[in-house]
């Protein structure tokens, strides 16, 4: 059930997960509760030792709740101040490890992200490099080339695609002022078709060019 007014969200777990939220719950609130009903890396984790999390581990534990199981983050039409989606692949291809690190020690300035810095959530640095890493590596890699190696090219329709998605930041000659300038000899002398498909594709990472 979910609490009228609040954004509490309704969990879609199976009966025997909720029943382990609700001990662990307990457990938080009621120290009397039998020991029985902790794992051994909960006691553990009581006396300051526990094993480092992997990202994969560190994602469902801390991210899914709020950007979703698969980093799809939720609707702004649902939600007041929706959910980035930070699975999707434009995110990944220009946010850099540095950005996402950063967020994550931080928080979101004027967003309900928090700061998760290690004298505050208990995670370790490593433990948060590793969660970087493992949002970072969810970009999917289209490799699709070779299906359409054949297809042959039409310059006209290429040319209409480039001036209404292409010409804003490369310019319409290909001599983007703030971007690098794709009419260069140098470039187009090197860079082959299988390039060139990937990076339209899949963006560029580290930079302001999505995948399309």
């Amino acid at each position: 059930m979910v609490s009228p007014g609040s954004q509490m969200l309704a969990l879609d777990l199976v009966e025997t997960d909720i029943q382990a939220l609700i001990t662990f719950t307990l457990g938080m609130t009621r120290p009397d509760i039998p020991f029985d009903y902790f794992a051994l890396e909960t006691l553990r984790e009581f006396k300051g030792q526990r094993q480092t999390l992997t990202g994969s581990e560190v994602f469902p534990m801390l991210c899914c709740a709020c950007h979703a199981k698969s980093g799809e983050g939720k609707s702004y039409k649902e939600y007041k101040t929706g959910i980035p989606a930070i699975g999707s692949s434009d995110f990944l291809s220009v946010a850099s490890k540095d950005f996402i690190a950063f967020s994550i020690y931080h928080g979101r300035s004027g967003r309900q992200m928090e700061a998760w810095l290690p004298r505050f959530s208990g995670l370790k640095p490593e433990e948060i490099l590793a969660l970087t890493d493992f949002v970072k590596s969810r970009r999917p890699i289209h490799s699709e080339f070779e299906s359409v190696r054949a297809t042959e090219g039409n310059a006209g329709r290429g040319k209409i695609l480039y001036n209404d998605n292409c010409a804003m930041c490369h310019g319409s000659d290909g001599k983007g002022a703030e971007v690098i300038t794709i009419n260069n000899r140098d470039l187009l002398a090197v860079a082959s078709d299988e390039y060139l498909y990937k990076t339209i594709v899949n963006g560029r990472g580290n930079t302001a060019m999505p995948g399309w």
